[in-house]
């Protein structure tokens, strides 16, 4: 039996995508509410913050989002590089790591919707012997 669910918030698309994505990694990688709020924020930054979406200005506008500040949200983002959701080059740019990152481009392209449906499959997939 397939379950379709409707999610009509983008926030509630990314944290139901941020449950499943943790619920494969070991409990150890799992996000606080307050990381997984700080990355929700992150990935809500609008498309102009794709080459920056870590820098200055976006932490600002996150610890604006949280009623935080910006020291806390660089302690956040440093606890989600040690979990691997981001990861820092050489040069200190933080990115989001390659799995979350295809999901956020397939996220933008679809900007333009109000709601998402989301289809659950509860059919298991079993090897097929050669």
């Amino acid at each position: 039996m397939d379950k379709q669910i409707l999610i009509k918030d983008r926030s509630q698309l990314l944290l139901t995508h941020l449950f499943m994505y943790q619920s494969l990694l070991p409990k150890e990688r799992y996000l606080t509410v307050s990381e997984l709020s700080t990355l929700i924020e992150f990935l809500n930054l609008d498309s102009k913050f794709e080459h920056k979406r870590f820098g200055s200005l976006a932490k600002e506008l996150v610890a604006d989002a949280l009623n935080t500040s910006k020291v806390n949200i660089g302690h956040k983002v440093n606890s989600l590089i040690l979990k691997k959701y981001l990861w820092r080059d050489e040069d200190k740019v933080v990115y989001i790591n390659d799995n979350l990152k295809k999901f956020v481009e397939e996220y933008n392209a679809t900007s333009s919707s109000d709601s998402f449906t989301l289809h659950v499959s509860n059919k298991r997939r079993t090897k097929t012997s050669s």
